[in-house]
């Protein structure tokens, strides 16, 4: 997959028949988007086998716009270029979102559909909105489409038995820590980039090592509580319970977490980590740690974790 970051007309060169070609955040890359994609492949075969494009952006729109109110993120860009590899796009147009912001809705179009990748259809959803001041729309995209030579597929969100999916509704399901839907809807395990920062002794009482985790707080981190999760190292997958406080009621600061390993030879190691949460176990059984931080766990949740971790194992790497 080839990845272009930056302004569009530097990109290059352009696939030679032209593309077929999709754009927005695509945080998560979750089953909804998954199924724009899918139709974007079929239609990139269907009409002479163009080049599958997505073109994001570097960070979240609102993030810019609206710095209070952005959304904790599901993946990092870097996580994202990754599924979209792994599921098969052949170019990546990474948009810096403040340089480009203050572009008109035609000269956005101009720059990034026509220029950056010569689009023979572009595939957006509905509510699509683009250029300055989000004053562009699904209806100006078709008759500009008209005016320079591509076609426009706009697809209703694909929903589940009780709604869209949605990363927003994904979003919510993580922070109240219903990771049972938050996974069926993501399509795989919701994965949290961290960082082991030190090894904090022993866990449960039960001689199984413990290990201090510290996690970006723009990303979407699960609610307090208990977790069976997979803690992916260097050297493979470590099962783990996660024990996450909860945030400070006023400063809204993350709450601290720890990662229980579930197999005394497992010793978490500092260093980078993805932590692949699974299910949530309950409450945090004890606070015990200073500060209300995380503390001991029960050997009964170390129980649950593995029972429910030895269900998902063969599982653990779907993408």
């Amino acid at each position: 997959m080839k990845v272009w970051t930056g302004d569009p007309r530097g990109w290059g060169p352009r696939p030679p028949a032209g593309t077929v070609l999709t754009i927005g955040v695509f945080d998560g890359v979750h089953r909804g988007h998954r199924a724009v994609l899918g139709a974007l492949a079929e239609r990139a075969c269907a009409t002479g086998n163009l080049g599958k494009v997505v073109v994001t952006f570097d960070v979240h729109p609102r993030s810019v716009v609206v710095p209070a109110r952005a959304p904790k993120m599901l993946t990092t860009l870097a996580r994202r270029l990754e599924i979209l590899e792994e599921i098969g796009i052949d170019y990546v147009g990474v948009l810096p979102f403040g340089r480009i912001r203050h572009l008109p809705p035609e000269e956005f179009i101009r720059r990034v559909v026509v220029d950056g990748f010569d689009a023979r259809t572009v595939m957006v959803g509905r509510g699509f909105r683009y250029g300055a001041g989000r004053a562009g729309d699904v209806a100006s995209l078709r008759a500009a489409g008209e005016t320079l030579g591509f076609d426009v597929d706009a697809r209703r969100l694909l929903e589940s038995t009780r709604g869209p999916i949605s990363s927003s509704r994904i979003r919510r399901c993580i922070a109240e820590g219903d990771m049972v839907t938050a996974n069926r809807l993501l399509g795989r395990p919701h994965e949290l980039a961290a960082r082991i920062t030190e090894r904090a002794g022993e866990g449960t009482g039960y001689g199984l090592p413990v290990a201090d985790v510290e996690a970006d707080p723009s990303m979407a981190i699960p609610g307090q509580g208990l977790y069976a999760a997979w803690t992916v190292t260097r050297e493979g997958a470590v099962p783990t319970v996660c024990d996450i406080a909860a945030r400070h009621p006023r400063s809204g600061s993350t709450g601290s977490i720890r990662s229980h390993s579930l197999d005394p030879a497992d010793e978490l190691r500092p260093g980078e980590v993805r932590i692949r949460f699974v299910g949530r176990l309950g409450d945090r059984r004890q606070a015990g740690g200073r500060d209300g931080g995380p503390g001991r766990i029960e050997l009964g949740a170390a129980r649950a974790a593995r029972r429910l971790l030895d269900r998902t194992e063969l599982r653990m790497d779907d993408s």
